[in-house]
């Protein structure tokens, strides 16, 4: 049986998996709130702003209709500020910053004390990227490969949620949610 990987359906997983590392994310830094200073408060609370406003609009940031003209106009500054011969042109996609390392940057101060967590922000936004050029890609491998993307878009934002709604239980719920949740495997 064929699942559905339609563009709604995996852009309601991908909102649903950052709306999951925000909530992790807080939880994250209400451990050592105290501890923090006033400027990395402030700057936690924006990093928690965006992950909010590219959890609700993650076209805006990934697809390749809103970033690639940007992305290619990078690539071309570089290219021509490196005095880069054409043949070796190619290196210039691993030396300028894709719209998913914007993302990451600007979220990154959100994961304060938490480098795995942000670890796992940056692969799941490196997956919502691939499906995001995949499945627009004018190369027929790229096209191909969107599915197997889409599918673990969807694993990795149920595993997300899992883990938020046990972080988002109440002191008596966790050990519950948790114990539940790990028979469910």
């Amino acid at each position: 049986m064929q699942k559905d990987f339609s563009e709604e359906k995996v852009y309601s997983d991908i909102k649903s998996g950052l709306g999951s590392f925000r909530v992790l994310a807080k939880a994250s830094l209400a451990k050592r709130w105290k501890a923090l200073s006033r400027s990395q408060k402030y700057d936690a609370g924006r990093a928690l702003v965006k992950i909010a406003d590219v959890a609700k609009y993650p076209e805006n940031y990934f697809s390749r209709a809103a970033t690639e003209k940007d992305y290619m106009n990078r690539i071309k500054n570089w290219i021509e500020k490196n005095n880069i011969s054409p043949e070796n042109a190619k290196c210039a996609f691993y030396m300028v910053w894709r719209p998913l390392d914007y993302v990451v940057n600007d979220a990154e101060d959100a994961f304060l004390y938490n480098a795995n967590l942000r670890c796992a922000f940056y692969n799941f936004c490196d997956l919502v990227q691939d499906w995001e050029y995949g499945r627009t890609s004018d190369d027929e491998k790229g096209r191909n490969s969107f599915v197997l993307w889409a599918k673990k878009i969807e694993e990795e934002s149920k595993d997300l949620k899992k883990l938020a709604e046990i972080k988002h239980a109440s002191l008596f719920l966790r050990p519950l949610k948790k114990l539940f949740y790990s028979l469910q495997r």
